[in-house]
């Protein structure tokens, strides 16, 4: 943080390997280069808790000088890795340029029902547009990634846009690999998605899943999912699976529904998920996603591990939603 304190806009901070106990405000345009992101490089850490993260989002890159993090691994203890701004809260941060190359978030899988630990989190009424993560990990997290929006009744206009996720996994999360309430404009290629949602005791227990793309309140267009392997995710829930995508247009979020179109998912492969791949929403009647394009894909062993008899439909591709 004395680096980040010190430097002006634009400088670069080296940091060598070890362990940096303490959270940091990066409220600066900067870029932080470490020595690895292996146990042996360098590793940011904190259990401080409260609602921030270990690195703590609060300024901008430009389109020709992004903020960079890069060669790091991030360990967070009872709170976010990266966080814009805080946990449930309505800070209206804006955030634009952030690239992330060769970073790992690592968890400690602590307390799975309190939504604490996140590997990546955007707040209710926070954006984060044109961000870049390449050979990435969020891995032993509750989520690795939790963009977060507002209630229904609440509406306002933050979104996650223009991402770019290549080369990239998301393992072992006790909830779900991802789960976005907004995105709009964004590719997932070449990313493993495994083992998420396994802990009965996480957060919405009965939807454990690999990715939830679980969209509110706005207008929210072309997500894809491109060369992915999505496996083992969502097992024993109810309603688990390894991707679902919908837009909540239903009952409480009738004022301020959800719309959802430019689907697709290529050269995929689905294997022992609960469920693979979920259009729309079970037991309600979502519009879409509309122009959903499922192509050059395999699916495998995706299979019910759940117990009860009171799931929805099982299968590879599941369509729940209104539109053919």
């Amino acid at each position: 943080q004395a680096a980040i304190t010190a430097a002006s806009a634009g400088d670069t901070i080296m940091v060598l390997a070890g362990t940096y106990n303490n959270a940091i405000n990066v409220n600066k345009l900067v870029k932080i280069i470490g020595a690895g992101s292996s146990p042996a490089g360098t590793i940011i850490s904190s259990s401080a808790g409260g609602s921030g993260g270990v690195i703590q989002l609060s300024a901008s890159g430009t389109i020709s000088n992004p903020i960079l993090f890069k060669d790091l691994r991030v360990q967070p203890t009872g709170m976010a890795g990266f966080s814009v701004g805080t946990f449930s809260g309505s800070t209206g941060t804006d955030l634009s340029y952030i690239n992330l190359t060769n970073v790992q978030v690592w968890g400690s899988n602590t307390a799975p029902g309190t939504e604490q630990e996140r590997g990546l989190y955007v707040d209710l009424t926070s954006s984060l547009h044109y961000a870049n993560f390449v050979n990435c990990a969020f891995n032993d997290l509750h989520y690795g990634w939790y963009l977060h929006k507002h209630t229904p009744l609440v509406a306002n206009s933050s979104n996650v846009d223009n991402i770019n996720v290549i080369s990239s996994e998301f393992k072992n999360n006790a909830g779900k690999g991802i789960y976005a309430e907004k995105l709009s404009q964004a590719i997932f290629n070449d990313c493993l998605i495994d083992g998420n949602g396994y802990n009965p005791a996480a957060v919405a227990a009965n939807f454990r899943s690999g990715a939830d793309i679980n969209l509110k309140n706005g207008i929210y267009s072309n997500i894809h999912f491109l060369n992915c392997y999505i496996s083992n995710n969502g097992l024993g829930a109810k309603e688990g699976t390894g991707l679902t995508i919908k837009g909540r247009d239903d009952g409480q979020y009738t004022a301020n529904s959800a719309f959802v179109s430019g689907v697709t998912v290529d050269f995929c492969r689905f294997t022992g998920n609960e469920r693979a791949l979920r259009l729309g929403e079970p037991g309600v009647n979502n519009a879409g996603p509309l122009s959903v394009v499922v192509k050059n894909c395999s699916f495998i062993n995706n299979l019910n591990t759940y117990g009860p008899m009171d799931g929805s439909a099982y299968g590879d591709v599941v369509n729940q939603s209104v539109a053919s």
